[in-house]
């Protein structure tokens, strides 16, 4: 403020001069929004008029102003909501500083890389399974099949397929290397080397699994992304840490500066997280894989429920407020959090975690 004047300004990019397809800075409407928000009283509780909260006053009365703002994370998405393609939802999000679209994803990508042409070349790309056999290449590339990861030309040409992918679309920024669903991995002498068993030690039981696949998976996103930084070396790709390979192992591996590792703790679904011992192992969870790159991401669904229809589902104060300080110390990248579908039943859950993904 410089007497009865207000000066909002911000970090803009210029229309149609981003680097990247999507990765825009709104400097000056986001401070926009926080000087309504923070000044004015204004709210946006949920999208469209009926969520508007805006006072009526003859005058708005403010002491001296000198706010600076700028994100916790860089890049933060507010996924499953009801309507997300929809005008009033992507204005809502808007708002509240969160990207209306998915700028970052690293979700499961088995099914893209490498094509099918390349993996009935070479069948021996697909994994082992208990019986001797090889899992035979599938017609359907979207049935949550995985590969041999510690085979050398498997990962050669999964990263030639990822580079490729980049090479034909200079706009994008990023890729995913995350493997499918599922817990068929392969049993061949090599990937089972890479097995850690259950020895109740740092990470107890690996959540009941008994054993864990995390060594195996680093490196196959490591030798991934070792290659296609070498032909694009100005691009991220990333990989979920999940599942049956979400604990660190033991030794520190050098994580690639290129890789990004999604923290998407499956175990935490649905407030699990209140359970005293499951709160515990996430203190430590993420000062560990600090241990291993700055560059963090998280997937979180720690508050999510599948449902639709109900009561109105409850914030999770409590779990909200064990996730994002740490979030806040080892995520600096990108936070994509679930919220709740239907805007009647977790309206107020997604307009709290809107909030926290800026601040």
């Amino acid at each position: 403020s410089r007497g009865r004047d207000i000066f909002i300004a911000g970090n803009d990019t210029p229309d149609g001069k981003e680097k990247w397809n999507w990765h825009v800075s709104r400097g000056t409407y986001f401070g926009a929004c926080s000087f309504l928000q923070r000044v004015a009283g204004v709210r946006w509780l949920m999208p469209g008029e009926l969520g508007e909260d805006v006072p009526t006053a003859n005058q708005i009365t403010f002491g001296n102003l000198d706010i600076t703002g700028k994100p916790t994370f860089r890049f933060r998405a507010l996924a499953y909501v009801q309507g997300r393609n929809v005008p009033e939802v992507m204005q809502w999000k808007r708002r509240h500083k969160v990207n209306e679209w998915y700028y970052l994803s690293f979700g499961h990508s088995f099914d893209n890389h490498p094509s099918r042409e390349v993996l009935l070349q070479h069948p021996e790309y697909m994994p082992l399974l208990e019986d001797g056999t090889r899992q035979p290449v599938p017609e359907n590339m979207k049935l949550n099949h995985k590969y041999c990861l510690t085979n050398p030309d498997l990962i050669h040409a999964f990263g030639e397929s990822v580079a490729d992918l980049l090479s034909r679309n200079p706009e994008r920024y990023h890729a995913s290397l995350s493997l499918s669903d599922g817990m068929r991995f392969c049993k061949c002498e090599r990937c089972e080397k890479h097995v850690t068993r259950d020895d109740r030690g740092h990470w107890g039981s690996f959540a009941e699994r008994g054993w864990s696949m995390t060594s195996a998976v680093l490196k196959f996103y490591n030798g991934v992304a070792r290659l296609v930084g070498q032909k694009h070396p100005d691009r991220i790709v990333g990989g979920l840490v999940y599942n049956a390979y979400t604990y660190p192992p033991d030794e520190i591996t050098r994580v690639e500066k290129n890789l990004v590792l999604d923290v998407a703790v499956l175990d935490h679904y649905g407030f699990k997280l209140y359970k005293p011992d499951r709160a515990a192992e996430f203190r430590r969870l993420f000062p560990a894989w600090s241990k291993f790159t700055g560059n963090l991401a998280v997937t979180d669904y720690s508050t999510w429920m599948r449902d639709w229809y109900g009561l109105p589902v409850p914030p999770g104060r409590e779990i909200l407020k064990l996730t994002f300080p740490a979030y806040e110390k080892y995520v600096p990248l990108f936070v994509n959090y679930t919220g709740h579908a239907a805007w009647g039943v977790g309206a107020l859950h997604n307009y709290m975690v809107a909030r926290l993904l800026w601040e």
